[in-house]
């Protein structure tokens, strides 16, 4: 198997920092909502956020969640979700992170977290990384990760 780090990013400034915040809550949001992962055909319309017990949700994504590929590709854990704001700085941040389900696990790293969405607040900068331990272990191929990030952004007024 193929190994090797993968980060992507995209960014934009805002016109201010009060639009700056406004924007971060919504691609913060858009990060949690797995239908509008789905909606704009990321893994085309085979990705389900279940819960422990194999039920899908149709909430935003909690620790503890399961992202579901239909063509059964991956099965993804949401090992953590954490925020951190630090006023003073002018810097909020806020990181997904999703391990490989471990009953999938067939690799003795995979246990470990697997991707991280990423997401900063500089001011009036914001910007998205995708950060994966091994770029192989995250199909499909790099560039629908990628068109999901700027999905993610768009639409945003900055």
């Amino acid at each position: 198997m193929e190994t090797g780090n993968l980060h992507l990013k995209e960014e934009l400034v805002a016109f201010d920092i009060d639009d700056a915040e406004e924007i971060f809550v919504v691609v913060k949001d858009r990060l949690l909502d797995i239908s509008f992962w789905r909606d704009q055909g990321f893994a085309g319309t085979g990705l389900s956020l279940v819960d422990a017990h194999m039920q899908e949700l149709l909430r935003p994504a909690h620790t503890g969640d399961r992202l579901l590929f239909a063509d059964a590709s991956l099965h993804l854990l949401v090992q953590s979700i954490e925020y951190d704001d630090f006023p003073d700085e002018e810097l909020e941040t806020f990181t997904l992170r999703l391990s490989r389900f471990p009953a999938e696990s067939s690799l003795p790293g995979d246990a470990l977290p697997l991707a991280a969405f990423v997401l900063e607040r500089r001011a009036r900068h914001l910007v998205i990384h995708l950060v994966a331990a091994r770029a192989a272990s995250l199909p499909p191929a790099t560039e629908p990760w990628q068109q999901m990030l700027k999905a993610i952004m768009s639409g945003i007024a900055g």
